[in-house]
């Protein structure tokens, strides 16, 4: 029982701070950082806190919470993240088992990891370099397509990851006058 209190203090500090990054980004007009920003969010499955806040250690304080464009954000970009998440997945990558030898086995061992990254809630991984894990029992075709798919949607998610929060594309962040101004 002490450990898992221990581990939800944590990770419910740790994203009481992303949310303080969030709100000092807004404040300071640093758009930039909040792509990153909600997509470390949205890594946890603690919907509820989006509009509950999160309490702080100080009971006399107020907890950390978003305004309501930052509430949407995070949730239509966790749900965006979320359909994303399907690399292995033969009916969306229709070149994983082109030259299989042995399907039966990759197709079971594809949809296995697909399971555990799916149940009981997505795990965000869309970011994650390649985990050796998701290779058992798959051959070795098989793996170095998923791995070539992989890497190729963390680049295609990288690069739309603003949009995805609703914000101007990477481009646009870059030129803003506030980052210039805070970079100098």
């Amino acid at each position: 029982m002490g450990q898992i209190h221990k581990r939800i203090c944590k990770i419910s500090s740790h994203l009481r701070q992303i949310f303080d990054i969030i709100n000092l980004a807004r404040e300071h007009k640093i758009s930039l950082i909040l792509p990153a920003a909600f997509y470390k969010y949205c890594r946890y499955r603690f919907t509820q806190m989006v509009f509950d806040g999160i309490p702080r250690t100080d009971p006399n304080e107020s907890p950390a919470s978003l305004c309501a464009e930052d509430q949407r954000a995070c949730l239509v970009g966790w749900q965006r993240l979320a359909a994303k998440s399907d690399f292995l997945d033969p009916n969306k990558n229709n070149t994983l088992f082109k030259h299989c030898r042995t399907r039966t086995a990759c197709d079971q061992a594809s949809r296995e990891v697909l399971a555990d990254l799916w149940h009981p809630a997505p795990k965000f991984m869309a970011l994650n370099a390649w985990d050796s894990d998701w290779e058992d029992g798959m051959c070795r075709a098989c793996v170095i397509v998923a791995m070539r798919s992989q890497e190729d949607d963390r680049g295609k998610i990288w690069n739309k990851l603003p949009s995805t929060f609703g914000l101007p594309p990477w481009s646009d962040l870059l030129n803003d006058k506030a980052w210039k101004e805070q970079s100098r």
